[in-house]
């Protein structure tokens, strides 16, 4: 809990601070020191909202313009606070209780682009929080309901690219869109229409790592590539992710995510060692760091390399210690 009145100078870095604690608490698995974290969070963000809302001495001593700023910021950022603990509820198994938070968050963002039509970043607030709904529940077999919310989405995040093609940070999220409605479409094998969005994929991907050869954008094109059957040009980004010996779970996660997508459409011949290198990718992962299983079982670029007993025991072990270390507890929404 915040004790007394948190000036929002202080609570602009705290409230980041417990929101980064939690994510990489929950990629360890440490799932109730998560939810502890991004619960601290929401409370520091909601004691400001309060304080706002009570016009306490600090609000009183700024300019009355930047209060609807503070206000927005918090409130965006309680909204992430509480989407992230409904991931922790799905990653538990909690996908019914996971719900309602998400469709809440949603409708408190869907409000601020309804009062606010020509905020560009409201409606960037809202296309995160859609397609983060959207791809949980895919990942917890509620296909239809997520590819609807992607599709939502996407919409938006076309929107925001068409208004501000320079932006990055929009076409990257553009970018994104499409790609995870096209796993969705995938999964309804719906396979025209997500064949269409994956190749506007690629061209969004291949001129953001054109304008900026950066690892992020190296990843990402790989995962189209990949998804997309295109081995050559799949293989050439996995060989340049690899070269390095830094450690990195997310990378090697992303690697084996290529991996399998390439796995799944490879001749007979070239099956055995690409499953290999799948799974050998996972394993790094895990030695690096990551410890969800959620992450890695219900991940959908996944999924061509679940029946491999060697998934399944990796998957089996990390949920073990999971369960050791969190006995499954329930975890409180604030």
């Amino acid at each position: 809990t915040v004790p007394g009145p948190v000036k929002f100078e202080v609570a602009v870095p705290l409230q980041g601070t417990l929101r980064e604690l939690g994510s990489g608490a929950k990629k360890l698995g440490q799932l109730d020191q998560a939810s502890e974290y991004f619960s601290e969070a929401g409370d520091v963000c909601q004691a400001i909202l309060v304080d706002i809302q009570n016009d306490a001495d600090w609000v009183k001593q700024q300019p009355a313009n930047r209060i609807p700023l503070i206000r927005q910021f918090f409130s965006q950022s309680s909204d992430i606070a509480r989407s992230s603990q409904a991931n922790i509820l799905c990653t538990l198994g909690k996908a019914e209780q996971a719900v309602p938070v998400y469709l809440a968050v949603i409708e408190d963002r869907r409000t601020s682009v309804e009062d606010n039509p020509d905020d560009l970043n409201a409606k960037d607030q809202l296309a995160r929080h859609l397609r983060n709904f959207g791809q949980y529940m895919v990942r917890v077999g509620r296909v239809d309901q997520g590819a609807a919310a992607m599709a939502e989405s996407l919409l938006l995040s076309e929107t925001l690219y068409e208004a501000d093609p320079k932006n990055a940070d929009y076409k990257r999220s553009f970018g994104h869109g499409l790609y995870y409605l096209a796993t969705a479409r995938d999964l309804q094998n719906q396979t025209d229409e997500a064949t269409v969005l994956l190749e506007r994929s690629r061209v969004v991907r291949s001129e953001m790592l054109a304008v900026s050869d950066d690892k992020n954008n190296s990843v990402n094109l790989m995962l189209t590539e990949a998804r997309m059957g295109n081995a050559m040009g799949a293989q050439a980004l996995i060989e340049k992710l690899s070269a390095g010996d830094a450690k990195d779970a997310d990378l090697h996660l992303d690697i084996a995510r290529a991996l399998a997508q390439l796995y799944r459409y490879a001749d007979d011949d070239a099956k055995t060692e690409l499953l290999d290198a799948a799974i050998a990718a996972l394993n790094k992962a895990v030695a690096d760091g990551l410890q969800d299983s959620f992450l890695i079982e219900k991940q959908p670029d996944l999924y061509p390399v679940r029946d491999d007993e060697r998934f399944a025991a990796l998957c089996h072990r990390l949920n073990n210690t999971q369960l050791s270390g969190n006995a499954r507890a329930e975890t409180v929404l604030p």
